[in-house]
Parts: C-alpha cells; sequence; structure tokens
C-alpha cells in the first residue's frame, strides 16, 4: 500500500489498510517491547524535535540489516508471495534479506534520511546516545542479536 501511495496512485483502500496497519502496529507494540529501534526513536525525537515516524524509520532499516547479517534469519516469516517472486522456494536466510531489502527499499522511496547528522545531530551529541543506551539495557536486550558498543556506534552514524 505504501508504495502505491508514494507514487501518488493510491486510492481509500490504500489509505484504509495503512491506518489497519498503523492499528496492528500500534497492538503489536502494547504487547512486547519496541528494541533498540523503537528506545532510539524516542531519544532521538524527544531531544532533537524530529516525528516519532521520521526518528524510527532513522533506525529500522539499520538494526534489520544488522541482525541479518549476524544471522537473524527469522526477517523470512514475514515474506509472502511478491509479483512473480516463488518466495516459497527460499530459504530462510534467502527470504529473510529479501525483507530486510525490501524495509530499505521502502525507506528509500520515503527518503528517509541516511544519517543522524541529516537530522541535526552533531558529533559531539553522539555520545548521549550512547548514555541513553547504556540506561535503556532492557530495550536493547530485546533484540535477537546482542549489539557490542562498536556495532552500536556504526548504527547510530
Amino acid at each position: 500500500n505504501m508504495p502505491q501511495l508514494l507514487a501518488g496512485k493510491g486510492d481509500f483502500n490504500n489509505w484504509s489498510n495503512m491506518q489497519w496497519a498503523a492499528v496492528f502496529a500500534m497492538m503489536g507494540l502494547s504487547n512486547t517491547t519496541s528494541g533498540p529501534t523503537g528506545a532510539l526513536s524516542y531519544y532521538l525525537g524527544s531531544n532533537f524535535n524530529v516525528p516519532h515516524g521520521i526518528a524510527g524509520g532513522s533506525f529500522i532499516g539499520k538494526v534489520c540489516t544488522f541482525n541479518h547479517k549476524k544471522g537473524y534469519h527469522e526477517y523470512s516469516k514475514l515474506a509472502g508471495w511478491k509479483n512473480s517472486l516463488d518466495l516459497h522456494k527460499l530459504n530462510s536466510e534467502e527470504k529473510s534479506y529479501y525483507v530486510v531489502s525490501q524495509i530499505n527499499e521502502l525507506l528509500k522511496k520515503c527518503n528517509m534520511p541516511k544519517s543522524l547528522k541529516e537530522l541535526g545531530v552533531l558529533d559531539n551529541q553522539f555520545e548521549g546516545f550512547f548514555d541513553f543506551a547504556n540506561n535503556a539495557k532492557p530495550a536493547f536486550n530485546f533484540n535477537p542479536i546482542s549489539i557490542s558498543e562498536e556495532e552500536y556506534s556504526k548504527i547510530i552514524n
């Protein structure tokens, strides 16, 4: 639905489906935790006046890519059939890669900033993200792959 809307070809059903997606996302978050993506988006939003959707979008692709590269392939469970692709023929790693690449492609279509510097975060302000992460360990512990401080630095830059 979102690609249709971004291309200016959306209709009432596309908008309705997006609203339902928002409802289901909220239900999901109400029964789980936001993990590192959500935690970082709250910090970015509240400290740098970045809207929550843009703040979350700044991290979700990076966190999903990190997890996939480190061997987490459960994103494969989100894969379905699209156009002429027979995703059911792919193994879980390939399906996971497909899902992560689709997330990153959608972020590009949305013109999501590629770095926090594009959102006004200065070099001397990155330390605040590290301090926040150390105080928000429970959210980061919900990530399926442990993130070292060095890896975390790559995610936020």
